[in-house]
């Protein structure tokens, strides 16, 4: 008779039946691509990311450590121009600006300035993110600027 209870001892006892391993179909794997070495070229490359675009990321976002609570300007990939103080940013280079406005270019009349408040910048969207300076920004008299909108970025 079994019981319920099933110990280790109990699996290592020499009166028990071994059952049979179950066996799994052996890995199917496709042939190796050999013509490049037919043709002389080098093999191709390896889908995976290399270390050193880690590395890339890892020292971007450290770049954005320096930014944290400062004044920023970011350009997104439609073409929006947003100044606000970063307050934090992730691994995804998610930015969320504090206090932000959006400025709005016009070739026929100057900087029209857009109240954001607190706002959240996806990583995706973003195409450049640079420290203001403030002093330099704040001598500008934007509403005499007068300059064609920005496009929308591709790369």
């Amino acid at each position: 008779a079994w019981s319920a209870t099933v110990t280790f001892a109990s699996l290592a006892s020499p009166h028990l039946p071994r059952l049979p391993r179950p066996r799994c179909p052996p890995r199917r794997r496709s042939a190796p691509d050999t013509a490049h070495t037919r043709s002389g070229l080098s093999p191709p490359a390896s889908p995976r990311p290399s270390d050193s675009s880690r590395t890339n990321e890892q020292t971007t976002m450290s770049n954005l450590a320096g930014y944290v609570d400062r004044q920023v300007l970011v350009a997104t990939q439609d073409g929006r121009i947003i100044v606000g103080t970063l307050k934090g940013f992730d691994q995804k280079a998610n930015v969320i600006l504090a206090g932000s406005t959006e400025r709005v270019y016009s070739a026929d009349e100057g900087v029209e300035e857009v109240p954001l408040g607190l706002y959240l910048v996806k990583g995706d969207n973003l195409a450049l993110v640079g420290e203001l300076d403030e002093e330099a920004d704040k001598a500008q008299d934007l509403a005499n600027i007068m300059a064609e909108p920005m496009g929308i970025i591709r790369h």
